[in-house]
């Protein structure tokens, strides 16, 4: 399956998991095409002081890919910034959260995968 860049869908999500702002999804795979231990696999795009608020999954990991910008990532109760390249890991319940707290846009790249 090949999928080009502009058939890929686009959405905005506002004030996503209580948090601030919109979040632009474009997603690199549709669901009916997602392999079946992955719910997500999303380019998102944060401009300045869009977040996604604190949440977690159950029975699902989340991973966040930093492609471009800066990104104040929630792991483990404690606030970390993240640079293009960085990646976090977020398994199970835990708490976790997305922020972009500067002048630039935030490229991140979101998958969600069942744990088992």
């Amino acid at each position: 399956m090949i999928i080009k860049k502009g058939e890929r869908p686009t959405q905005v999500r506002q004030a996503m998991r209580g948090g601030g702002g919109s979040v632009f999804f474009r997603d690199l795979v549709p669901a009916e095409a997602m392999p079946c231990k992955t719910r997500l696999l999303s380019e998102l795009t944060l401009k300045k002081g869009d977040s996604v608020g604190q949440h977690g999954h159950e029975g699902e990991a989340e991973i966040f890919y930093i492609l471009s910008g800066t990104a104040t990532v929630l792991d483990g109760g404690v606030e970390k910034l993240l640079n293009a390249g960085d990646v976090a890991i977020t398994d199970g319940n835990a708490p976790h959260a997305l922020a972009n707290n500067h002048d630039t846009d935030l490229v991140v790249l979101a998958m969600i995968v069942l744990d088992k």
